[in-house]
């Protein structure tokens, strides 16, 4: 049952607020669920293989500590785009886009999400600039840290 006249848009308007910040909290509670999860796949490997090197199972040669380099790493891009988001909320954030070759991003993300391999079963190639692209270059294949 709704009011008549001002009282009844002032309910409407207190109801929409209140939708919205409980879409706000779920969204802010999956937010932290995904981060937590991004966070916890570099991590389980890491433990895992320091674990099997100080158990003797692995030697730490350049293989194995090229695999933990890069979780490491993998690491530190998740914390930058945390910080990213953070700066977002504040409201601080300033994006700077500038023209970017989807060639180049493409390549790069088959080069992080390759397996190692001495002789490559895939490869891309891309020969097209798609004109008007434009984007932020050190962002555009982040999604790859995930592969």
């Amino acid at each position: 049952m709704t009011a008549p006249g001002e009282l009844g848009e002032l309910a409407a308007t207190l109801d929409d607020m209140a939708d919205r910040l409980e879409a706000a909290g779920r969204r802010r509670r999956n937010v932290m669920a995904d981060v937590a999860h991004e966070l916890r796949t570099p991590l389980a490997v890491l433990q895992g293989d320091t674990e099997a090197m100080l158990d003797g199972i692995v030697a730490p040669d350049e293989t194995a500590l090229t695999s933990l380099h890069r979780e490491v790493t993998r690491l530190t891009r998740l914390v930058g785009d945390l910080e990213t988001l953070a700066a977002a909320d504040a409201a601080r954030l300033t994006m700077h886009p500038w023209p970017l070759d989807l060639a180049v991003v493409a390549e790069r993300a088959t080069a992080w999400c390759a397996p190692p391999h001495p002789r490559p079963v895939w490869r891309l190639r891309c020969t097209a600039m798609l004109p008007g692209c434009r984007g932020i270059p050190t962002s555009c294949t982040r999604w790859c840290s995930t592969c």
